[in-house]
This record gives structure tokens, sequence and C-alpha cells, in this order.
């Protein structure tokens, strides 16, 4: 960051200022402070697009549900409305989701088993 200008050099900032005006004064003492007129903070979005395998157990908010796209490079992002808080999106490419049924189960639940004391409660697919 700069430094703070001298003394010296407002009076002389200042000098140019009255003389733009029409003004031919020469100014040998003012009385300085510092105030500060312009605050600001420098906030980056920094975008960052891959495409990586995976493999999921089935969920209600898998990725059957996100959005989808054929070339990741034309899938466009809207600007951020808050750019300091990080913001992802996920999404699956068109095609590339396969589905394989599991052999034990019905909807995401495997049946009760007979053995067990909770005949009557369908368990989660564990597959």
């Amino acid at each position: 960051m700069a430094t703070a200008p001298s003394r010296a050099e407002i009076l002389k900032a200042v000098e140019r200022h009255i003389a733009r005006r029409g003004g031919g004064v020469h100014v040998t003492a003012a009385d300085l402070s510092w105030q500060s007129l312009f605050d600001c903070q420098v906030l980056r979005s920094i975008e960052r697009r891959e495409e990586t395998p995976r493999k999921e157990k089935g969920r209600r908010t898998g990725p059957a549900r996100q959005p989808t796209y054929t070339d990741l490079d034309a899938y466009t992002v809207p600007p951020p409305a808050h750019p300091g808080l990080a913001k992802r999106y996920e999404l699956v490419r068109e095609g590339s989701l396969d589905e394989p049924a599991c052999p034990d189960c019905e909807d995401g639940r495997s049946p009760a088993s007979s053995t067990t004391s909770t005949a009557s409660r369908p368990r989660r697919c564990s597959w």
C-alpha cells in the first residue's frame, strides 16, 4: 500500500487545485488532518469446473434430481448475488446416469426378513 503524502505534498496539491480554478495563491500554512474518503473491499469469484466419476447409493436428493449438462464449458452459471459466500453447483452429465437394479430391494428398501424381530418394518437398502 502507498504511504501517506507528506505535509509539503498536500500543500502543493492544494495550490495546484486553487490554480486550476483561476487563483494564484501560494499556500504556506494550513491546518491539515487526515480523513479517509474512500474505503473499499475487493471480493473475487473464482470458478472451477471439473468432471469426476462417482457412484452413490440411491437417495431422494441424489444425482437423478440434479440439473444436467451436455458440455460443461457451455453451462452458464448466474453471477453470484454475494461473491464473498461460497456457492457450489453439482451437475450430472446428460446420459451418464446409470441406475443398476438392486437384486433384493423394492423401491429403495429391502423386504423385511422373517428371522428378525422387526419383521413388520422394511429395512433400508444396504447395496
